[in-house]
């Protein structure tokens, strides 16, 4: 098996698994949303409780779901975009024969990641400029949440 397919297979699997989590999580928010909704299922004896402290809880529990469900959305679009080079990657050194028209292939993609410090970024672009087909990867931009990866395929003037 040739190395292209490996890590097109791995992305793939890896991709699965983010959309299963993706989907549980989802799932998992709907199930809070609908319960903040209909109450909880036991009334709660006035004064109990604050209102602002039912408030905040409810804040505490919601809003890192939501940002790891816009994470998780943010890498989806990612491992496609990669999913999708890797197969033109493939695609195009599987072909033994020319066909009478040229082929259109992009000579960079545009890949958006997220990453926690610079030295993981770095990382992964150094992963990414050493996969055949790869002529050169340049940070295109940076900012505190995510930077752009320019990743220019070889074969390309």
């Amino acid at each position: 098996m040739d190395p292209e397919s490996m890590a097109l297979g791995q992305l793939r699997r890896r991709y699965d698994e983010l959309r299963a989590d993706y989907e549980a999580l989802l799932a998992r928010l709907e199930d809070l949303e609908s319960l903040d909704e209909t109450g909880p299922a036991e009334p709660v004896e006035p004064g109990s409780m604050p209102a602002s402290l039912l408030f905040g809880l409810r804040e505490q529990v919601v809003a890192p779901l939501l940002a790891l469900r816009d994470e998780y959305a943010d890498a989806q679009a990612t491992l496609e975009q990669l999913i999708n080079g890797l197969d033109v990657l493939t695609t195009r050194g599987l072909k033994g024969q020319r066909s009478a028209e040229p082929e259109l292939e992009p000579a960079s993609l545009e890949v958006r990641v997220r990453g926690r410090s610079p030295g993981q970024l770095l990382g992964f672009r150094e992963r990414l400029a050493g996969m055949e087909g790869v002529a050169r990867v340049n940070i295109h931009a940076v900012d505190p949440e995510r930077a752009v990866l320019i990743v220019e395929l070889e074969g390309s003037n």
